[in-house]
């Protein structure tokens, strides 16, 4: 872990010494350039405009001409110097896109290096993966860890084997049970039929022999109705007892879970204010475009 620490300053510093050497600006030297020749002519306009005092018209007419050139002349280096400055401003914006385009990949640097280094430190210490050397204070938030967390999972993972076989249990007897309603409803409408049934011969005359069989048949009926009702009440009270286990098992696993979730906050509260100690030893200052993470710059609890 010292090693993170150590590579956690060592790029912080460098983003600092990226930001100071931000001294990018407008290349004005061909602009003014051109801004001086200009006004170097239009000063030459001016001379030639006073000098037009008391000439003749040959000589005025020559001086015109003079002074119609020096004005296409300092059109063209207008137009010359609005592409000039179009050219710096160009340059001046790719300069800033390269030079945030690199800041902002130093930042990106400095936040994965602090998530990756978070998930190492913590699997390390709650998942025993020895993936990196943590210092004596870890080392005992590691060891308490482990000390709880291994009876307590031990004990989960039995009341969810029990739970799991307890509710096959359950669904088993749900299926049987109904299949002996259906049995019984079947039965129902056969006793039903058995007794309604007109027991009479082929010419229609009362059959004392038929009967007697369509009585025995309907109260066979019943007895079998009988006695899957009482299957089904005995069924039942099993279903119950399994029903009232299980819901005891579902309390006493749901209480682990909740045990677990408040160990897994202390660790991690565990966790930060060990990384929060090392950090100020170590007089690093998390630079404020981190987001909030999970231990290097996470926020303080506010204490109600």
């Amino acid at each position: 872990m010292e090693n993170i620490f150590k590579e956690l300053k060592e790029k912080i510093a460098n983003y600092k010494e990226f930001l100071g050497v931000n001294t990018i600006e407008v290349d004005s030297s061909e602009v003014s350039k051109i801004e001086n020749e200009i006004k170097i002519l239009k000063s030459k306009i001016d001379e030639l405009t006073v000098s037009m005092e008391g000439k003749t018209k040959i000589e005025k007419m020559k001086i015109t001409l003079n002074v119609s050139s020096l004005e296409s002349e300092i059109t063209l280096k207008e137009m010359d110097l609005e592409e000039k400055k179009e050219k710096a401003k160009n340059d001046y914006d790719k300069k800033v896109k390269s030079h945030n385009s690199g800041l902002d990949s130093v930042k990106k640097d400095i936040e994965d290096f602090i998530i990756n280094s978070e998930n190492k430190i913590e699997n390390n210490v709650k998942s025993s993966s020895n993936s990196i050397l943590l210092g004596s204070d870890l080392e005992e938030v590691k060891n308490y860890c482990k000390s709880i967390l291994d009876i307590e999972l031990k004990n989960l993972k039995d009341i969810v084997s029990e739970e799991k076989n307890l509710n096959q249990k359950i669904d088993t007897i749900n299926d049987e049970i109904k299949e002996l309603r259906e049995r019984r409803m079947n039965l129902v409408n056969e006793a039903d039929y058995w007794g309604r049934k007109n027991p009479t011969n082929f010419w229609g005359d009362w059959d004392d022999d038929k009967a007697e069989e369509y009585r025995e048949k309907a109260e066979d009926c019943g007895e079998e109705v009988n006695r899957c009702s009482d299957i089904i009440i005995s069924k039942a009270k099993n279903k119950n007892l399994f029903q009232n286990e299980a819901d005891k098992l579902k309390i006493k696993r749901e209480t682990i879970e909740n045990k677990l979730k408040v160990i897994d906050e202390m660790v991690n509260e565990m966790i930060k204010e060990v990384i929060k100690e090392e950090l100020k030893k170590r007089e690093i200052m998390i630079p404020s475009f981190v987001p909030v993470t999970k231990y290097f710059n996470a926020p303080d609890e506010i204490e109600e």
